[in-house]
Formats: C-alpha cells, structure tokens, sequence
C-alpha cells in the first residue's frame, strides 16, 4: 500500500473517532455464520494478524526495573518478557529449537532441547519478577 493511500486511511480514522462514528453499511448486511465458526479461517487470521505483525506485548511501566521480567501468551505462543541490565525492554519467543520449523531432521530427540530438560528454563540473572 502507498503512502498516499495510508494517509488518506489515518485521516478517515481521525475523521471517524472525532465524530464519534464508525463506517455503516447503506442497508443491512447478512453474513454467514459459517464465517465466524471456520477452523481454517480461524487460524489464517490468528496467523496472520497476530503472528505475522508486530504486538504490543507490554508497557514500560510493566517490568520497572532491570531484571525484572513476565511470562505472557501472544495468540497461542509463549513469550518471555525482560527488562535487560542495559535498561532494554525485550520480548523474547519460548521456543524449543525441536518446534522450530527450521529444526534440523537429525536432531537427537531422546535428549531433548535445553528448555525441555530444565525446570527453570526461564531464567533471567537477577530476575525480580515472574
């Protein structure tokens, strides 16, 4: 999408909040309901709407200090959070390589991956939080 396109849209939208309205249809509108029950749609949108963009995940004001740090879920993914001994905000994917869709074929599986084996895979040095 161009530039021109994306102001015209933000201008629409400040028009649309400033008059305390939303866009409606000229007459009403039926849809099925096969629409909001579709597994496969379902998980499309999950995808790409909050897989595939950026989320907010946390504000500032959630780990204050550095060393401080949260667990949360985004659409289904666990998500380590951590305000870093630098003062950095950071969201960090719990993944187990072995999830990884670029996990190599030959992995030794009977060990399994380091955040598997461990109890406290979450650890962050000097954590405050949890």
């Amino acid at each position: 999408m161009d530039i021109t396109r994306r102001v015209e849209i933000a201008r629409e939208l400040l028009r649309l909040v400033g008059e305390k309205t939303t866009t409606l249809a000229e007459a009403p509108i039926e849809i099925d309901a096969a629409r909001y029950v579709d597994t496969e749609r379902f998980e499309r949108e999950r995808r790409v709407l909050f897989l595939e963009r950026p989320q907010v995940v946390g504000l500032s004001g959630d780990l204050p200090e550095p060393g401080s740090w949260a667990s949360h879920e985004v659409a289904g993914v666990p998500v380590l959070l951590v305000r870093s001994t630098d003062g950095v905000f950071r969201a960090l994917l719990l993944q187990a390589p072995e999830e990884s869709k670029d996990a190599p074929e030959n992995r030794d599986r009977e060990s399994g991956c380091r955040p598997h084996r461990e109890t406290d895979s979450a650890r962050v040095e000097g954590a405050k939080g949890g």
